[in-house]
């Protein structure tokens, strides 16, 4: 087969102008011939351009088509992006000028360090207030406690007033008589006081032990001991005798001692009622513990108890409840929240 057939069996490209012209005149060869019929059944371009070569084929349109150039065409098709002036002779414009653009002042911003400085001042400042209120706080409840024990000092000093003298002078105690002494049961009995105890042991000069010679120290004295539930005394006897053998017994409690009395033993709390039923391995009282003491204001115990809440479940095999309860300490953070991590990677291990 020819090798110029080649480009007619190729259904992209069309009849060059020397086949269509060798077609229409009849010079091609058999082969040509039949290629081309072949193309021009396919090619809806080529057909009706030999359709119209044959109808202007008596005009000579065979003949002007052999010396029509095309070279023009290669220069426009070989470019990729042809371009057209359609004003070539215009004069180039000049371009505006433009006013250069007005410089601006720096904004003024506030450093970063400057406001952390403030932050810092402020919050150093609240911090030394509340500590100084909360040293006021304390050193009123010091002086409050002080208060009360001199009050309280006070209290038994006046009490115990003549055991106090008499301690302090080193009056000999003398042994008691034991013969009782009647008293005038007739007498008006008019109450005596401490102050007239006391004003009756200090005026009474202990050292040399002198006697009472006056009627009404002996009736005191005598009156004071029955005050006192003690044994009665004779008036024979000295008023550091009386005072020394005669010492009221202390039927108050001090002040220290009554404050303590008062004091009750703190009831064991819920978490240490847990703690205890965990150990003896009652899970389930546990628990009931154990959820009391999760309403606890105090975070620290609250956290604690729902530990140990968490526990009772894992040892009642209730791991859907121990999980969520460790998840929430996971998730509110605090002093539990590594016991409460390493739980849950245990119980997924």
């Amino acid at each position: 087969m020819n090798k110029s057939l080649i480009h007619i069996f190729d259904s992209s490209a069309c009849l060059s102008r020397r086949q269509m012209k060798d077609y229409v005149s009849g010079v091609m060869t058999g082969e040509e011939c039949h290629a081309a019929e072949v193309h021009l059944c396919s090619c809806l371009f080529c057909s009706d351009a030999v359709d119209g070569l044959y109808a202007q084929k008596e005009q000579g349109a065979v003949g002007a088509m052999a010396v029509l150039d095309n070279e023009f065409l290669q220069e426009k098709l070989s470019v990729s992006h042809p371009e057209i002036h359609l004003n070539s002779l215009a004069v180039p414009v000049q371009a505006a000028a433009h006013a250069a653009p007005k410089r601006r002042g720096r904004y003024r911003t506030r450093p970063l360090k400057h406001t952390s400085a403030i932050a810092a001042v402020l919050l150093v400042g609240f911090g030394l207030w509340w500590y100084i209120g909360r040293d006021r706080s304390y050193s009123a409840a010091i002086a409050e406690q002080q208060v009360a024990a001199a009050t309280a000092e006070r209290s038994k000093d006046v009490v115990y007033g003549g055991e106090n003298i008499l301690e302090k002078q080193d009056a000999p105690v003398l042994a008691m008589a034991s013969e009782p002494v009647a008293t005038n049961t007739n007498a008006k009995k008019e109450p005596v006081t401490s102050k007239a105890v006391q004003a009756a042991v200090v005026t009474t000069p202990v050292a040399e032990k002198k006697e009472i010679k006056t009627e009404e120290k002996k009736q005191a004295i005598v009156a004071a001991a029955k005050l006192d539930n003690g044994p009665v005394v004779r008036p024979e006897q000295s008023a550091a005798e009386v005072a020394v053998v005669h010492k009221p017994e202390r039927t108050a409690k001090p002040v220290e001692e009554r404050v303590e009395a008062k004091a009750e033993t703190p009831a064991a709390t819920s978490l240490e009622q847990g703690n205890n039923y965990y150990s003896q391995g009652k899970y389930s009282t546990a628990l009931s513990a154990y959820r009391k003491e999760m309403a606890n204001p105090d975070k620290k115990k609250r956290q604690e108890a729902t530990v140990m809440a968490a526990r009772c479940y894992l040892s009642m095999g209730n791991k859907t409840e121990a999980q969520k309860l460790l998840q929430q300490l996971t998730d509110e953070g605090g002093p539990q929240k590594r016991t409460a991590k390493r739980l849950l990677k245990e119980m997924s291990e």
